[in-house]
Formats: C-alpha cells, structure tokens, sequence
C-alpha cells in the first residue's frame, strides 16, 4: 500500500543531524522496494500490453480520442517498466517524472526521447510499432538481470488480429512464478499506486491506509468465466 512518492520523500534530501543514526537505519531499511514487491509490481505493469492491439483497433473504427487515450496508457505503463527495472522510485507528480528518468542513466534519457516521440507520433500504427520497440529493449533488460529464466517475447495471440507483434504474457507469468504464495493469489493485482493516481489518497497515509482490508478481503464468489464479471 505504500506509495513510491512517500518512500521516495523518505529517502531523499539532506539530513543535517542523526545523533543516533535512526534516520540513516531507517534510509537503508526503505533504499529500495522488497524483492518480491519489486517483482510483484513488475508483472502488473506488464500486464497492461497484452491489451496493446486495442490502440490500432480504436483507431480502425475511427474511435481516434480512444486510441490516443489508451497508447498515453501504454506509455505511463512503459515510463512505470523504466524505474521499476531501473530500481528507482517513481516520483507520484507528473511534474519531476521526465527530470527524474532523465537523470538515472544515458540509457534511459535515451528511452525519454523514444517515449516523448511516441506521444508526438501522427501516426498511430507507427506509434505503437515504436512503443514495441522500447518494450523489446525492456525485455532485454529483464534478460540481462535474470529475473526469471530467459524470456522470448512470442508472437501475439489470435484475438490481437494481426495489430500487435508480441505477447507479454510469458513474461507475466515467468514473473508470477517467482513470487511467494500470498502475492500470487492476492485478489486485487497491483500494488495501491498502480492502482490509484488521486493524489488526495496517495498523500496522506491515513487514507492509503485505509486500503488494508481491500487486499485481505477474499471474495466469497467461484468465478466460472467472462460472463461472471457482468454480475
């Protein structure tokens, strides 16, 4: 339930007395998300993609205004990959966002012009042909840390239609089985700023907070398919 942006003001900034080292202690203690939570927010933001041929079908129905708002999602869900890969904190402002994945690395600064041409792409068949092409770069970084066994983006499912090259999928899941039990079968995917964008939640702890029960909740519902969601 802890937001990025508090554990980000909490370890950043300049401590001008710590008699004791409690403050310092507690720095490292927070340094960096656990290693299952880091996972665990991994296979949320991939999961996004597997719905990436929807951008190109919007557009093919003439349903431009959707096609534009769901590759803007797309490309959240990319920036999200570049700091979660990267091992740093996601700022919770639109504000220092571009600052901040600037300053990780040239590599990355180089992914913040692909990003921002995405966005600016006329084009939406190209736009999200250059959005794939980050996301292979981003698998190839999954690779290179070996977070899992080695992963081979493979084609697109038959529902994509031929308006997505690959599917995500195997990355999910190579993810999921590396998670503990209680991660794998919580009911609500994602952690709580994954989830939620109101700042009006995400700044105050006691309202954050309040999102315990959401997590240890466990329906009373056998889901038998699709349908089911209607209800």
């Amino acid at each position: 339930m802890l937001p990025e942006q508090k554990l980000l003001e909490w370890t950043r900034g300049r401590i001008f007395t710590d008699p004791i080292g409690e403050i310092t202690e507690v720095r490292k203690t927070l340094a960096y998300l656990p290693d299952d939570i880091w996972r665990y927010k991994l296979k949320y933001a991939w999961s996004s993609f597997c719905h990436l041929y929807v951008v190109k079908l919007a557009e093919l129905r003439g349903e431009t205004l959707s096609a534009r708002l769901l590759l803007n999602r797309m490309v959240e869900q990319a920036v999200q990959l570049v700091f979660l890969y990267n091992k740093r904190y996601r700022p919770g402002t639109y504000k220092w966002l571009s600052r901040e994945l600037a300053q990780i690395s040239p590599v990355v600064n180089e992914h913040v012009k692909q990003l921002e041409a995405i966005l600016m792409e006329p084009s939406i068949a190209i736009a999200v042909q250059q959005l794939e092409g980050l996301l292979m770069k981003l698998a190839y970084q999954h690779n290179g840390l070996k977070i899992t066994e080695f992963i081979e983006l493979q084609p697109a499912p038959f529902y994509a239609r031929g308006l997505q090259s690959y599917s995500y999928v195997n990355i999910e899941d190579a993810i999921l089985a590396t998670l503990p039990g209680e991660l794998q079968h919580l009911e609500i995917p994602g952690a709580l700023d994954q989830l939620i964008t109101s700042d009006h939640v995400l700044i105050w702890a006691d309202h954050y907070s309040k999102f315990r029960p959401v997590y240890s909740a466990k329906s009373d519902i056998t889901r038998t398919g699709i349908g089911d969601m209607i209800v």
